[in-house]
């Protein structure tokens, strides 16, 4: 009978610590699929951040690029003169509101023939501005040549392959598209500005206000 007892013992031990076994298991499982969750969250995440700061430097390089393109565009209206009212202007001047040294200025304008450069008896040379256009392209051509108009390219060509890495379904997807999408447009503004003087100047005000209302609505998620 003790024999019989022992033996029904061992046989409960037995089920009761397989029982206990089949039970860690399945929380363990339960805990890597939550696990794996948060890691795939964390990850859409991370891919997130790298878009927002993608757009943010793109914006940043697109602000600078459009506020020279505005300063130019005065400059070609109303300021290109070197005091003798003949529409010249000193090539150094020129220059320094293009942000470029004489050489590069000399090479784009031979690539382009934006302007008539002649010497005059003073031995300085001189740039006749026949047009506020020829000096807002010349600048262009400038931000083409020392590659600021490529970083942003590519600051937004990085920012879109990586949105279409992030499902639709993350609460920041919407606005983090919409934010390319206007950054983008600015971009292309940059490269083509159209309108009258004061047209561009409230487009790009426009540009800025509606980037950094995007960049504000994502920076609590992303920041």
């Amino acid at each position: 009978m003790r024999r019989f007892i022992k033996k029904q013992c061992i046989i409960m031990a037995t089920l009761c610590m397989a029982l206990g076994i089949v039970g860690c298991g399945g929380s363990n499982s339960g805990n890597d699929a939550k696990s794996a969750t948060q890691a795939t969250v964390q990850e859409n995440k991370d891919e997130a951040k790298n878009v927002y700061k993608e757009l943010n430097d793109a914006v940043e390089k697109s602000t600078d690029v459009a506020d020279g393109i505005i300063t130019v565009w005065y400059y070609g209206i109303y300021d290109a003169d070197d005091g003798e009212g003949n529409g010249e202007v000193f090539i150094n001047d020129l220059c320094a509101k293009l942000g470029v040294d004489t050489q590069t200025f000399i090479d784009i304008n031979n690539k382009n023939n934006f302007f008539e450069v002649r010497q005059g008896f003073d031995g300085l040379y001189r740039v006749r501005v026949d047009s506020f256009s020829n000096v807002v392209n010349c600048y262009i051509e400038c931000r083409k040549n020392d590659g600021t108009y490529d970083d942003i390219s590519k600051m937004l060509d990085d920012a879109k392959n990586s949105i279409k890495n992030i499902p639709e379904s993350a609460s920041y997807y919407s606005k983090l598209k919409e934010y390319y999408v206007e950054a983008n447009s600015f971009y292309e503004f940059c490269l083509s500005p159209t309108g009258n003087y004061d047209d561009a100047g409230n487009k790009v005000e426009e540009f800025r206000s509606k980037c950094q209302g995007y960049k504000s609505d994502l920076s609590f998620d992303l920041e």
